[in-house]
């Protein structure tokens, strides 16, 4: 497309030549030419502007360059982890996925951390037990949930059922040779199915004074008296029944389904390295996000004043962080000499080799990094942003940025974090402007 304009000023050029001797006789034509040219020259440059980044080898014609902004999309980032204050636990990677595939009222909150259990990473939740399959990732199945209704029922008479066709109101299971009927059948075809509970390994039964039936990886009971609530169905807590098995024993059950507390990402011990939706940093206590003060009062925090050491643009992010926290009666974050060093090394480097991730072509994280500097952190996050637009233009356009994507807003108001680390860089090649934001 550009060399189609290249050339289309040449020919342009070449055409006035060859008719200057009758361009009085032919002024209102051309001119009809050159505006309609003009007009489609425009638009043709501006598709290619818009369809792709500028070169940065120019052509003869150097049109205005089309502006452009990005936030790292969540899918390019590391997955995040979700620490639940309810019990003290942390959920990371693809365990988390899977719980918020599935949802905390099937699956329960976390009661372990990760653990290796013969030779298989597990983590156990208030009703599964997980357990991760990498080799089974490309099929789908990269975190199975332990057959814990088989394993407590071994050696139990469920005799089972001829078989039948199923209805709307009834199904047959062959797998098993087990039926489903109303109220369990329609609660497992919309919570979860076999991926979840398994198929049903008897028919429903009266136990514990319950009207219940078993699942390979579960046991559903029937509570008429939460129906009107929606509740009419719940799960029996099968992953605390195993861990107290396993000789760990937990705290009482918290309330059926309290909502879960806000996402935030951590760390695991040192020298190991969790992923996160924009990633980890720095120590600040383990504690549910402050709430917003009650309407009429001010937040006794005031945002810190930004640092001399700072650039421009590193210090309209820091403090416009902080007064997006402040707004929500958060408390600001303080800025980090060491992590604005590893910040600013991050934006340069992909300021200098031109690319644009959380992790490095060597395939390194900012936690590595982190951990390699000898800066100690439990939770954190990075977010990173990047346009081309005017210098003194860029960083109002990156927070922006970072504001109109939820992932990135998550951890900027995250009050869990108390540091942070901003650093910037502008590419020599391309005039690209890259932020990182480390909290």
């Amino acid at each position: 497309m550009q060399a189609f304009l290249f050339n289309y000023s040449d020919s342009r050029a070449k055409s006035g030549l060859r008719t200057g001797s009758n361009r009085s006789n032919n002024s209102k034509l051309l001119g009809f030419r050159k505006a309609m040219w003009q007009g489609v020259g425009s638009l043709v440059l501006a598709l290619t502007l818009l369809a792709q980044p500028a070169s940065a080898s120019r052509p003869a014609y150097s049109a205005p360059q089309a502006r452009m902004t990005q936030a790292l999309p969540s899918t390019g980032a590391p997955t995040y982890s979700q620490y639940y204050s309810v019990t003290g636990k942390a959920v990371r990677g693809n365990f988390l996925n899977t719980l918020q595939r599935f949802g905390v009222e099937r699956v329960g909150y976390p009661l372990s951390d990760e653990k290796v259990e013969n030779s298989q990473t597990v983590q156990y939740f208030e009703r599964v037990r997980m357990e991760l399959h990498p080799e089974l990732s490309s099929k789908g199945y990269g975190v199975l949930m332990t057959r814990l209704g088989a394993d407590m029922t071994q050696g139990a008479n469920f005799n089972s059922v001829p078989g039948f066709k199923s209805t709307g109101a009834s199904a047959y299971v062959p797998e098993t040779r087990h039926s489903l009927s109303e109220p369990f059948l329609s609660y497992w075809r919309n919570n979860g199915g076999v991926d979840l509970f398994g198929y049903p390994i008897s028919e429903p039964m009266t136990q514990d004074g319950l009207r219940v039936q078993w699942f390979e990886r579960a046991r559903f009971e029937y509570h008429p008296e939460f129906a009107s609530a929606g509740h009419a169905i719940e799960l029996t807590h099968l992953g605390r029944i195993a861990l107290d098995k396993e000789g760990n024993p937990v705290a009482s059950a918290v309330p059926a389904v309290p909502a879960p507390p806000a996402q935030t990402q951590q760390s695991t011990p040192a020298g190991t390295k969790t992923n996160a939706q924009a990633a980890p940093a720095l120590p600040i206590p383990a504690a549910p996000a402050p709430q917003a003060p009650a309407a009429g009062t001010k937040n006794a925090a005031q945002p810190p004043a930004p640092q001399n050491n700072l650039s421009a643009n590193e210090s309209y992010l820091f403090k416009s962080i902080n007064d997006q926290r402040a707004a929500a009666g958060l408390a600001p974050v303080q800025l980090s000499a060491a992590v604005t060093d590893l910040a600013r090394a991050r934006s340069t480097d992909m300021a200098t080799r031109n690319y644009f991730s959380h992790t490095t072509p060597e395939r390194a994280k900012f936690l590595t990094m982190l951990t390699d500097r000898g800066i100690p952190y439990k939770y954190g996050g990075e977010i990173l942003a990047r346009n081309n637009y005017p210098n003194d233009q860029a960083a109002q356009v990156a927070m922006t940025s970072y504001l109109g994507s939820a992932p990135h807003k998550a951890i900027i108001m995250d009050g869990r974090y108390t540091s942070v680390g901003i650093g910037y860089a502008k590419s020599d090649k391309d005039g690209m402007h890259y932020f990182t934001v480390i909290f």
